[in-house]
């Protein structure tokens, strides 16, 4: 068996255990909170919807002084975070999108606001 099969019992389990609401609240708070900390940083654009009815874990945002797909290699290059530029065929949206997970820490948010917030003086 591979690992991802193996490991499906355990994920359900895991899922089971916190509950639907429970993890959808803590993905709503960790997307806000890395928002909430960059949203007044000069350079940043937030694409994402605050309110849980419009957004959910899935956060994006930009820089104005940095074009996208530099922004992404910085971060993974300099500052050793994963990201993925998305944009769309027609060129309205472009953003790099930040997906926490429930076992996300606050000290990793940290981190990436902080390196963002380098990011954007440059």
């Amino acid at each position: 068996m591979l690992p991802a099969e193996l490991s499906i019992a355990k994920a359900i389990e895991f899922h089971e255990i916190i509950g639907s609401k429970r993890k959808q609240d803590r993905l709503f708070y960790l997307k806000n909170y890395w928002m909430e900390e960059l949203e007044k940083v000069p350079n940043v654009i937030i694409h994402t919807s605050f309110n849980q009815e419009f957004s959910g874990a899935l956060g994006a945002f930009s820089l104005k002084n940095m074009k996208l797909g530099d922004v992404g290699k910085r971060l993974m290059n300099d500052y050793h975070i994963h990201t993925a530029a998305k944009s769309d065929k027609h060129g309205k949206y472009s953003g790099i999108r930040i997906t926490p997970h429930v076992y996300t820490k606050i000290s990793e948010l940290d981190r990436f606001v902080n390196a963002v917030k380098e990011l954007a003086k440059t």
